[in-house]
């Protein structure tokens, strides 16, 4: 009885929804939406994507692509042990570039002193090999994992779970004819 009642209300008062014209309407209408949006999204991340470094000097202008940046990169970090270079994002600011390292480092390494020690040599030899040092505005380091080295943790024998305290029985078994 309730549900013949809510279907005749939704019959009655939404019959638009069943007209061709309407759906046919409501569909171009969402396609236009995301198309807009996907617009929107391709314009921002067009800005947003550097492709190289332009430094105006007296003589003309150095440009430095971002692959040649990321070999750089990679090259500072191999120096670090307990550091490995996964990715790097170059963005564009205002006035430079925003550079973002994802590491991965081992469990023991002292991630406070890697993220200084690294942010100062890839300052120093960006402004001593590459001179794009004051282009670059800001070097954000994200560690995505610890690796694992395989090494397995030694527990002393006397703190082993399961440790029996009675010696093994010693079995001798009859010569083998």
């Amino acid at each position: 009885m309730l549900v013949e009642k809510m279907r005749d209300l939704c019959s009655s008062n939404c019959a638009f929804l069943n007209e061709p014209f309407f759906q046919a309407g409501f569909v171009t209408g969402i396609v236009l939406f995301l198309l807009i949006v996907l617009l929107i999204w391709l314009i921002v991340a067009s800005r947003t994507k550097c492709e190289a470094i332009q430094v105006k000097e007296e003589g003309g202008l150095f440009v430095l692509s971002t692959a040649a940046l990321k070999t750089f990169l990679k090259r500072i970090v191999l120096e670090f042990s307990k550091a490995e270079l996964k990715d790097v994002c170059i963005r564009k600011k205002q006035n430079g570039i925003m550079l973002t390292l994802l590491l991965q480092v081992y469990p023991d390494t002292d991630v406070i002193t890697l993220r200084s020690r690294l942010r100062e040599r890839i300052l120093d030899d960006a402004a001593k090999k590459l001179g794009v040092a004051d282009q670059i505005q800001g070097i954000d380091i994200k560690i995505s994992k610890m690796r694992d080295d395989g090494a397995v943790p030694v527990i002393p024998i006397d703190e082993q779970p399961g440790k029996q305290e009675n010696p093994p029985i010693k079995v001798s078994l009859p010569p083998v004819q």
